[in-house]
């Protein structure tokens, strides 16, 4: 009897140190988090951070830190909720709106996978004069990754000139496999 009581016992205090485990300690040690999406990553070491953007859906920004290279970067947006619909479907939707409204869009590559265990799929394509370049004949190559969990879908994008879109791809993957959602 002693003995069931005893494990008992541990059992209860080891629930109740499970449920120590806050978002706080998730996102610790990760060297970007925002508590009010519960999300965080670790961007590229030396990327300049930015926080939200009240004029746009944009959550966290991270630009690269040299001067030729001001169009490279890597976006959060809000995230959004499937309502019953599927990650699926909602690219889909995604890819439509952009084969519509992007200057010379072209898809590249369209995959589904995985970012840090959870669901996700990726997009990649070029376009000129697309989302935040204005006035200005600019080729830009995307790849836009949306992490789904518990029904909420991130987006995460990263932009780059054609020529500077390799140079950056293999850091910004690591920020991308580092990203996480509580």
């Amino acid at each position: 009897m002693k003995q069931i009581v005893a494990v008992g016992i541990i059992l209860i205090l080891f629930a109740v140190g499970l449920s120590g485990c806050t978002q706080e300690d998730a996102l610790s040690g990760l060297g970007y988090s925002n508590r009010y999406y519960g999300f965080g990553l670790n961007p590229p070491k030396g990327w300049t951070v930015q926080g939200k953007n009240t004029s746009s859906a944009t959550v966290a920004s991270f630009l690269c830190s040299s001067a030729s290279e001001s169009e490279v970067k890597i976006i959060i947006f809000e995230p959004a909720t499937l309502d019953g619909e599927t990650l699926d479907s909602g690219v889909e939707l995604t890819l439509g709106f952009y084969s519509n409204a992007l200057p010379n869009y072209s898809l590249i590559s369209e995959n589904a996978r995985s970012v840090n265990g959870m669901n996700a799929y990726e997009i990649v394509f070029n376009c000129t004069n697309c989302f935040y370049v204005e006035n200005e004949e600019l080729e830009i190559k995307i790849k836009e990754v949306f992490v789904e969990k518990n029904g909420m879908v991130f987006i995460i994008h990263y932009s780059a000139t054609p020529d500077a879109y390799d140079t950056y791809l293999s850091i910004v993957e690591q920020s991308i496999n580092s990203f996480t959602i509580v």
